[in-house]
């Protein structure tokens, strides 16, 4: 890396939080338990299985999905961010897990 860039990393890391500072924070805290997946259909894939109430089926897939990183856990208490939001009446929301650069739909209840 050349000694510029490193030095406009640096600087961009210091005054990033200075900047930020007057914009709208979307850091949110997960208040329910859930899961939520890389696309909206994958996630109402599943959701669509939990409404037949096929448990296997949906442990199952979700299990395959999360060591995929198709689908995440979100637990209370985490620290996600809003990367997106699915519109007045959809009911989804994208979040993006701390420290993580992806993004996940899910319901719009789960973090606040």
């Amino acid at each position: 890396m050349k000694p510029s860039a490193l030095i406009f990393l640096i600087l961009l890391f210091i005054f990033l939080p200075s900047v930020a500072h007057g914009a709208t924070v979307s850091e949110k805290t997960v208040v329910q338990n859930n899961f939520g997946c890389i696309t909206q259909e994958l996630y109402n894939r599943f959701l669509r299985i939990a409404i037949q109430r096929d448990e296997q089926a949906f442990v199952q897939g979700l299990s395959n999905a999360v060591a995929a990183a198709s689908c995440v856990y979100f637990r209370v208490g985490d620290t996600v961010y809003l990367d997106e939001a699915g519109g007045i009446f959809s009911g989804f929301v994208k979040l993006r897990p701390k420290g993580s650069t992806a993004g996940y739909w899910t319901a719009i209840e789960v973090a606040k």
